[in-house]
């Protein structure tokens, strides 16, 4: 009988829980599209009203308008899911006991991830006109430094992963019935993880961050645990970009090209290492 009701309140809690088909996920993804849409014409509107005798204040603005693609399709998917009495499960407790790990983790994902950077040239042709426009954006934004700081070390890490891990992988796994499902929900965030970022550079950096932090959230089901993590990856590349004037930690560190290959073994460890002490789930995945 207790075994029965623990089937029927695990089977009642699923049916109560938001989850995303791949049409509805893409869905949501229209309306990112839609929120950024509306934030080019709110920035478009602060640049004409603020941006001259303001400027200030209109880079703080920006800040505000940015975030509106992430946070508009977040607050749809809470509004709906409330009105089908259903609950969007994020768990803002980061795991404590992982967090040395993911610290570790983080680290060699940032420095490898740096060197990834590298294989996509940035002085020829379109990708040389490409990369001057992705540097001003980026001036512009590092000034004032506390403006630069606010975007990328506390706003970009808790919008973006409210977004890609707290609504899209979230969403997503709770379909999953398979290890292949899971993984296939894993990458496929990643890929628009990447794709956010919106130029070649960042591309394949961001995918590979997006998988391991994708990972984590999977097997610690904490929002909290990458959020921590994207803060600390950002965090790193702000300090270094504030020190030294560079954008990437290889830019500025000069180590041979083979420890990249240590900083890989050290996120499969880790990883391994959170499967192993991490939240079990009802599917294994290796």
């Amino acid at each position: 009988m207790n075994n029965l009701q623990e089937f029927d309140n695990q089977n009642n809690k699923e049916k109560n829980t938001f989850s995303l088909s791949y049409l509805l996920m893409f869905g949501y993804l229209g309306v990112f599209i839609v929120g950024m849409l509306i934030a080019t014409l709110f920035e478009s509107l602060n640049i004409v009203i603020f941006k001259t005798h303001f400027p200030l204040f209109s880079k703080f603005i920006s800040l505000l308008i940015n975030v509106i693609p992430l946070v508009f399709p977040v607050a749809i998917a809470f509004t709906q899911a409330q009105k089908e009495n259903k609950t969007i499960d994020l768990n803002w407790k980061p795991t404590y006991y992982l967090l040395p790990l993911l610290l570790i983790i983080t680290v060699a994902m940032t420095l490898f991830c740096s060197y990834t950077t590298e294989f996509i040239p940035n002085d020829t042709g379109i990708l040389k006109k490409w990369y001057k426009v992705f540097e001003e954006a980026f001036e512009e934004l590092a000034h004032p430094q506390w403006i630069l700081v606010i975007a990328t070390c506390i706003l970009a890490p808790i919008c973006e992963e409210l977004f890609f891990r707290g609504l899209i992988l979230n969403g997503l796994l709770k379909k999953a019935k398979t290890s292949l499902q899971a993984w296939g929900a894993i990458l496929f965030t990643a890929l628009l993880f990447g794709l956010i970022h919106m130029n070649p550079w960042q591309f394949i950096a961001a995918m590979i961050a997006g998988t391991v932090m994708g990972y984590v959230y999977y097997r610690t089901q904490s929002l909290m645990n990458t959020i921590l993590m994207h803060a600390l990856n950002n965090i790193i590349s702000v300090v270094v970009l504030l020190k030294y004037g560079k954008a990437e930690p290889t830019d500025i560190f000069n180590y041979p090209e083979w420890w990249n290959l240590i900083f890989l073994a050290i996120i499969i460890v880790g990883l391994l290492g959170v499967k192993h002490w991490g939240t079990k789930q009802k599917e294994e995945i290796v």
